[in-house]
């Protein structure tokens, strides 16, 4: 069974005030802040995360129940560039993560960064802000 939680640490987190992030706000519950191990990048505009789940590093976010309203899914997927079906060439995918969230393990959709990370700055407090 698919999750209902999703896990965001960028431009959709509590803060910002894109379309996206106020139709996620509109659409699901707010459970909590949260973690999952990985690295976080600074891409410009936006940050993405890779996923490394034996690493130390920890990446902060937030975590939503969107409950039975997986169409808020897919306008994220769109937000996102997430081809459905999924698309290697991608610059996100879609995956669950094992995120810990007020002392509790939930598994959560992220949203991965996929392309390489080479030129991208690392974010070493794990934490995306506005002014990064």
């Amino acid at each position: 069974m698919d999750p209902t939680y999703l896990f965001v640490y960028g431009t959709l987190r509590p803060g910002f005030n894109n379309p996206f992030a106020q139709l996620l706000r509109a659409s699901a519950q707010y459970i909590g802040d949260g973690t999952l191990p990985g690295r976080l990048f600074d891409l410009g505009q936006y940050p993405g995360v890779v996923h490394d789940p034996s690493g130390p590093a920890l990446v902060r976010g937030s975590v939503y129940d969107f409950g039975k309203n997986k169409t808020i899914l897919d306008q994220l997927d769109h937000y996102e560039g997430v081809s459905n079906p999924p698309d290697p060439a991608d610059e996100y995918r879609r995956g669950v993560v094992t995120v810990v969230c007020n002392v509790t393990l939930l598994d959560c959709w992220v949203y991965l960064y996929n392309w390489p990370v080479d030129k991208a700055r690392l974010v070493a407090s794990g934490t995306y802000n506005i002014n990064e």
